[in-house]
């Protein structure tokens, strides 16, 4: 993009972490962005609730508790990022766990899908460098939600065939979480609007709605697996 264009200056110039402004978004202030921070430690709710509920059986739910692991670890930079933007590396603590459990997730789902590597290579790691030449070519605010719209696309279309595939069994868990990410994607994209919606910006219900997705999808896994056997035509496999 142009750094003579008035988004480019808008969401680069300003704030020494290189990270965008948000509605919310006030340097005068300690806390910059207050709502913005204290609704990130809603991610910390599921991950610590499917950690202290699967801890003691880690060889069965280790996979849960990895991306449990990540969750918590993004919830807290997601929160050391809104309210001080002041540190790239709270930015890379706030994006980069979410952006590693969304593509193990989608590696997750498609090799249960699937049942072949070559398969799941062939699909998720192309379209994950597609997100990034997403990013990298539209504005600043829609490059975002357009990742973030490929990745959501790029796990719940597998997931949508599996529930196909078992005659929807478990799909409150899997629609609850598709619910909850496609409002916390709306919260997010009219967070720019000018006017704003509402004063503080909508940034925040993006937050809470994208805790409410992690725990709906964490119990959609979790009764995925190892519950439901992997049918392939010439058999059942657990």
């Amino acid at each position: 993009m142009d750094k003579k264009n008035p988004e480019w200056l808008k969401y680069y110039s300003t704030l020494p972490d290189g990270g965008p402004l948000y509605t919310e978004t006030d340097l005068s202030h300690f806390i910059v962005e207050p709502w913005n921070a204290i609704s990130s430690l809603a991610f910390l709710i599921p991950a610590i609730y499917w950690f202290l509920r699967l801890y003691k059986k880690p060889k069965e739910n280790w996979f849960l508790l990895y991306c449990a692991f990540l969750i918590l670890v993004g919830g807290l930079g997601s929160t050391l990022f809104h309210a001080f933007r002041a540190n790239k590396f709270f930015i890379v603590m706030d994006f980069l766990p979410m952006a590693i459990a969304t593509f193990s997730l989608a590696i997750y789902f498609w090799y249960k899908l699937l049942l072949k590597w070559y398969l799941v290579l062939a699909i998720v790691p192309p379209a994950f460098a597609m997100r990034y030449f997403i990013f990298n070519n539209l504005g600043h605010h829609n490059s975002i939600n357009a990742s973030y719209f490929l990745s959501g696309t790029l796990f719940f279309l597998p997931l949508l065939l599996i529930l196909v595939r078992y005659k929807f069994k478990h799909w409150g868990f899997a629609f609850a979480g598709l619910f909850s990410f496609v409002i916390a994607l709306f919260f997010r994209q009219i967070d720019a609007w000018d006017p704003p919606v509402i004063s503080i910006g909508t940034h925040f219900l993006w937050h809470l709605a994208g805790a409410a997705g992690c725990h709906f999808l964490a119990a959609y896994v979790y009764e995925l697996h190892p519950k439901i056997p992997i049918v392939q035509e010439e058999g059942v496999i657990s």
